[in-house]
């Protein structure tokens, strides 16, 4: 499946929809260490999450390889967005470079594989070369739903190493600089505009990388 980026879009605000209530357990040591007393957000830069979805009865519940209950990744996690500071929290998907794409899904809160990636170019013609694996790393917005009803896509770019060590129990935030229209064709074959759907996805920029520190829009 192709996907037709159509305009990019600038970020205002988000509709979102609120289904849990939950806490979620800072790392502080951590966050002390790589950001001292920071604002509001720092305390979302490395939360674990703490699973609360499945603690109820022992006959629902989902529990880890190592026998400990799952957390669940779209309901365990309080949504935090910021329009005032341009930022969301997100948990992670799949990483930057992966040679396969992962998905969450939103009834057990699991990442799963949604197949492997192939070589592709850019259909606009605007980028030359062969793009094999994402350059950035992909994720979702806990508790918020995009257009089409699936969890809200986000496109975080920077991080990567930082990343790969902590991505599996743990969320973060990113600086949302804008957006983009992805139109889809459901059926293979969309002859007409309103054959397409459409949903938006953020465009974010790692608080753990130095390369992006002055980005703040799609034009840096």
């Amino acid at each position: 499946m192709k996907l037709n980026i159509k305009r990019i879009i600038t970020f205002c605000t988000l509709s979102v929809l609120v289904l849990s209530c939950s806490s979620s357990k800072k790392d502080n040591s951590i966050q002390e260490k790589l950001f001292g007393a920071e604002t509001e957000f720092v305390e979302n830069l490395i939360s674990n999450v703490k699973p609360v979805w499945f603690s109820g009865s022992e006959k629902y519940r989902l529990h880890t390889p190592s026998g400990e209950i799952a957390p669940h990744f779209f309901y365990d996690i309080k949504p935090e967005l910021s329009v005032k500071h341009e930022k969301v929290n997100f948990v992670i998907t799949t990483l930057e470079g992966s040679p396969y794409e992962y998905g969450l899904d939103i009834v057990s809160g699991q990442r799963y594989a949604v197949g492997p990636y192939c070589d592709q170019t850019d259909v606009w013609e605007e980028y030359q070369g062969i793009i094999s694996t994402p350059p950035f790393t992909m994720g979702i917005v806990p508790r918020v739903l995009d257009q089409l009803g699936g969890p809200q896509q986000i496109i975080v770019f920077g991080g990567k190493e930082f990343y790969k060590e902590n991505y599996t129990r743990n969320f973060y935030d990113a600086y949302v600089i804008g957006g983009v229209i992805e139109q889809i064709c459901p059926s293979g074959n969309c002859p007409k505009v309103g054959d397409w759907d459409s949903r938006l996805i953020l465009i974010g920029i790692s608080k753990f990388s130095s390369k992006f520190d002055k980005v703040r829009t799609l034009a840096d």
